[in-house]
């Protein structure tokens, strides 16, 4: 995230005003802490013109010159880091579950956590 507000030439604190958000966040954003919402990467991706899979996984489209510049970048300063990426995908996805999934869900993952841990 940090490579893609330095190239547009944002400062912290003007690229959360343009996506709505503190300049604390977008620390936060740059450094590992936390990563954006989905519809926050949506609208970082539709301004900025680049795909998700640019800002989430590091793939870039042929010919799209700031994608190819964005991900060609080392792992670390790729946009998001893929295991923040995947906890992100999974909470998201838990979020949308009806109440009855949560529960026998989290029964589950309690389950396996107790089987671990004898």
């Amino acid at each position: 995230m940090k490579a893609l507000r330095e190239y547009s030439g944002f400062s912290r604190k003007n690229f959360g005003k343009v996506f709505r958000t503190k300049h604390s966040t977008v620390y936060e954003w740059e450094n590992g802490r936390c990563i954006p919402r989905m519809g926050k990467l949506l609208s970082i991706a539709l301004y900025f013109n680049i795909s998700l899979d640019c800002l989430i996984k590091g793939e870039a489209k042929a010919g799209n010159r700031l994608e190819e510049m964005l991900c060609s970048l080392g792992e670390n300063d790729r946009p998001l880091p893929t295991d923040a990426l995947s906890s992100t995908l999974l909470i998201s996805r838990f979020h949308s579950l009806p109440s009855n999934q949560k529960e026998r869900l989290l029964g589950y993952l309690e389950a396996l956590v107790r089987d671990n841990s004898m």
